[in-house]
């Protein structure tokens, strides 16, 4: 008699249901989980909602109170708190919109990497969405929006030279995010980019970081950034809970309270934001045209379950590029062939304006360092060595991590500033004794009745 294989998702859904059996407290303080979408999947109704939800936030005053909040932590951005930072502000922000905007998942991201050199005709910089790509105050559904100081927000999008772009392509982040050997690597590098270009890129408020956050364009950049970490956070176990880097190997205490929301989370809680922020992320789900773009996509959808953040996520793509570069003398330009654009250099003032206590001699070290990854995987193209149609986006990295049957960690609730996450570590405590607590005897348990299963399935 034939014997079944199990696909990776049905292994994974196995896993979960053995696990929930045997350890029912998990997510015992979410009662749901906010699903944070990509741009491209709101229906019209949802960018209504969107776009709604940030007026009312300026009119009951979350906006500018969350634009205050951020301005507060400006020391910390070019350090390791930048991403826990604004993993607790994006946290901030869901709650407040989802207050005025029910109908929402959750805070919706921009994977701007997909919009490769045509970033600044993307679609989602419609008159209904997150109003046009224009020099000047806002326009559109966001004419008349004002800062925290009464001054209209503005736009000035930077003008960028044939064959270059302002972002890594998404090959290339792939690759070095799969390269990082701690959180430290990746915080330097994906902080300046593509964090920084992108607000340099929209220019205006954008390009201040003490005023951004009066931008719309501000949240669904960072739900991005933040994104980013969670996959990066997916790609190995060890990476769950690290924070390493930055010249301390022992890294950040995961103990201590959060830089700017000392008063609400630790580093853990936002290293467990599945569990404690109760949040996930899926990535674009069907097959769509990218318009306007400049580059010719084909997006597929597999759906896995994630270990990052102790949960489920859901993640896609396979991306096939047809718009490509070519470089003579050190310039770039278009060509039919498959090479990937040099990241063009911001200007100083602009790096000034967006990172001021960054020098920019480790700004242009960092942007040396990406180009050097750019041209190092375009050589390697024009010797033939790599297919660029079969190159990872940061997608399918995503999913190629979880094709396997590693069940999510447990949380134990340790190290928690949330108060229903503390009763919940001491219900924890008080109902499991030793048996869970002596190195994970549960989740033991568990993993080998998966094994035991898929042994006779496979």
């Amino acid at each position: 008699m034939a014997r079944t294989r199990l696909s990776p998702v049905a292994c994974l859904a196995l896993a979960a249901v053995l696990l929930a059996s045997l350890a029912g407290h998990v997510d015992a303080q979410c009662r749901t989980v906010r699903t944070r979408k990509p741009l491209s999947s709101l229906s019209s109704a949802e960018w209504k909602a969107l776009n709604d939800g940030f007026w009312a936030m300026k009119r009951n005053g979350a906006l500018d109170r969350l634009t205050r909040r951020h301005r507060t932590g400006m020391a910390y951005h070019g350090t390791p708190h930048f991403f826990p930072m604004h993993r607790a502000l994006m946290a901030d922000f869901e709650d407040e919109l989802l207050k005025v905007a029910p109908t929402l998942t959750g805070a919706p991201y921009w994977d701007e990497l997909r919009e490769g050199s045509g970033i600044q005709n993307s679609d989602v910089f419609g008159p209904t969405k997150l109003s046009p790509m224009a020099s000047g105050p806002l326009r559109g559904v966001f004419a008349g929006l004002r800062d925290d100081g009464g001054n209209l927000v503005m736009r000035d999008p930077q003008r960028l030279p044939t064959g270059f772009s302002w972002l890594p392509p998404s090959q290339v982040l792939a690759r070095a995010m799969a390269r990082f050997t701690n959180f430290g690597d990746f915080a330097r590098i994906v902080e300046v980019s593509p964090h920084n270009q992108f607000h340099i890129l929209v220019g205006g408020h954008m390009g201040d970081t003490r005023i951004s956050p009066s931008d719309p364009a501000f949240w669904v950049n960072h739900a991005y950034i933040d994104a980013l970490w969670a996959i990066y956070q997916s790609l190995r176990p060890q990476n769950v809970d690290d924070l390493r880097g930055w010249g301390n190997p022992r890294g950040i205490d995961p103990a201590a309270r959060v830089v700017v929301y000392p008063e609400r989370w630790t580093y853990r809680d936002m290293l467990r934001y599945r569990t404690r922020l109760c949040y996930q992320y899926v990535v674009p789900t069907q097959q769509q045209s990218l318009k306007k773009r400049g580059v010719n996509e084909t997006v597929t959808t597999t759906t896995v379950a994630s270990a990052a953040g102790n949960g489920t996520t859901t993640s896609t793509t396979t991306t096939t590029t047809t718009t490509s570069y070519t470089y003579k003398n050190g310039t770039a330009a278009a060509a039919p062939a498959g090479f990937f654009p040099l990241m063009y250099q911001a200007p100083d003032e602009a790096v000034y304006k967006v990172m001021p206590n960054m020098s920019i001699d480790n700004w242009r070290a960092i942007e040396k360092e990406i180009n050097t990854m750019i041209t190092d995987l375009n050589t390697q193209i024009a010797k033939g060595q790599v297919d660029p149609a079969a190159l990872p986006t940061v997608n399918s990295l995503f999913l190629d991590a979880h094709g396997n049957c590693t069940a999510p960690p447990e949380d134990d609730y340790s190290d928690s500033a949330i108060p229903a996450v503390q009763d919940a570590a001491l219900q924890l405590q008080s109902s499991a004794g030793p048996s869970f607590r002596g190195e994970g005897a549960v989740v033991v348990v568990a993993v080998a009745m998966v094994v035991s299963v898929l042994a006779a399935l496979v």
